[in-house]
């Protein structure tokens, strides 16, 4: 058997973007060389729904999936779920509307031998999907439910305020990223969730004393990879294959409804046990900035730009100076000194595709890499990158947050 995937890495950079001729690519340093952090950066192992605004309770938002292969195109809903009267008119949605419960439950092992039980963190996960419907089917929609239990040991949470700067500034801000890796043996599906800008409320959202709310929004980008098995009677150069990843990338954009789970029933029951869930309904939970805000870059790319991106203030190609602020894990022999500066090359946010790593660029300013050709070491990688834009002091800043997965 193949070496299993080690714990991943969180990296986060800051950077001030130089307008001048980038840096060769050679002189661009390792993706996952060991900085010490100058910010704070914490792993939580006790999955408590109240302490995280990217994980439990009621999430709300936009599902597609795009192809794995450059240059990651996105890929239509599948024509077994669209209504033959759409399919007529060549009217195939890009996305389908969905509702994610989230919810810790405890559960208590016994001990054989007497020695008492141990409590096991699971997080329990139900999705309901709307299907694509028109005209008087848009007051009755049709849902799929499926639920999953994930392993507490399957989930990983890192936190951090940004970097030493914006703390003297007083502008550091909290930023979350969750980890999830299921399975084993020869099939690991990943997922990375990213928290981003809260949505403020819309006219139609409830507000708590007379005030306006905002609701935590998050980004997940999920996929499988097929692990080559070894044995014995495999040829050394067999024993090199590549990790292949699926053909499809799922991508979505949510934000949270509620910190309180309800499994599911916010949109199944009992209120819509007898059917009678709107689209109406469906877009007032989701979010008028969600649902209108081209989230996947459809109607961008529809009006000419093939580029998915949208950095607002920032240039592009980004290649240049940044500051490497964090990283996480840690060894015990880093020392607490200040954060290093790091150049990077245009082709490190470049899509493409060489004999060695395969770029992609999807849209919410998601880049993912994957191949022997990442960092050095020729060992397979898959990275999974956010970026924003950080706008302030007269300054538009980019922010890169990094999740980096290896064998």
């Amino acid at each position: 058997m193949r070496a299993a995937f080690g714990p991943p890495r969180a990296i986060m950079f800051n950077g001030l973007l130089l307008h001048e001729s980038p840096p060769p690519s050679s002189a661009a340093p390792s993706f996952i060389q060991r900085v010490p952090s100058t910010s704070a950066l914490a792993m939580s192992t006790a999955p408590a729904a109240e302490y995280s605004v990217i994980l439990g309770g009621d999430y709300a938002g936009l599902h597609a999936t795009f192809s794995s292969k450059c240059p990651g195109g996105l890929v239509p809903v599948p024509e077994r779920l669209v209504p033959r009267a759409m399919l007529e008119w060549g009217d195939i949605p890009s996305c389908l509307e969905a509702l994610t419960s989230e919810d810790w439950t405890v559960a208590d092992t016994n001990d054989e031998n007497g020695g008492g039980g141990v409590s096991v963190p699971r997080m329990f996960r139900t999705v309901v999907t709307v299907l694509p419907e028109v005209g008087c089917g848009i007051d009755n929609l049709e849902v799929t439910r499926r639920s999953e239990d994930v392993a507490s040991h399957a989930l990983r949470r890192f936190e951090s305020w940004g970097s030493a700067r914006d703390d003297i500034r007083g502008r550091a801000e909290r930023r979350e990223v969750a980890v999830l890796n299921r399975g084993s043996g020869t099939a690991l599906e990943i997922e990375t969730v990213f928290q981003v800008d809260s949505d403020a409320a819309d006219d139609d959202d409830d507000e708590e004393d007379g005030r306006t709310t905002t609701r935590s929004r998050r980004i997940r980008v999920s996929l499988s990879l097929d692990i080559p098995r070894r044995t014995e009677a495999v040829a050394e150069e067999e024993e090199e294959r590549d990790i292949a990843l699926s053909n499809l990338i799922d991508l979505r954009v949510e934000r949270r409804v509620s910190p309180h789970s309800t499994r599911g029933t916010a949109w199944t029951g009992p209120a819509y046990d007898s059917g009678g869930l709107d689209a109406r309904t469906v877009t007032r939970t989701i979010g008028r900035s969600i649902v209108y805000g081209d989230a996947f870059a459809v109607k961008k790319r529809k009006g000419g730009d093939e580029d998915p991106w949208t950095l607002d203030g920032a240039t592009d190609p980004l290649g240049g100076s940044w500051t490497r602020t964090l990283i996480f894990p840690a060894r015990r022999d880093d020392d607490d000194v200040k954060a290093i500066g790091v150049l990077r090359a245009d082709a490190d946010f470049a899509p493409g595709e060489t004999p060695s790593v395969v770029a992609l660029r999807l849209p919410q300013n998601i880049m993912l890499r994957y191949g022997r050709g990442v960092s050095p070491g020729r060992a397979w990688e898959i990275e999974i990158s956010h970026l924003s834009t950080i706008i302030g002091d007269g300054e538009s800043r980019v922010q890169r947050r990094v999740v980096l997965r290896s064998k």
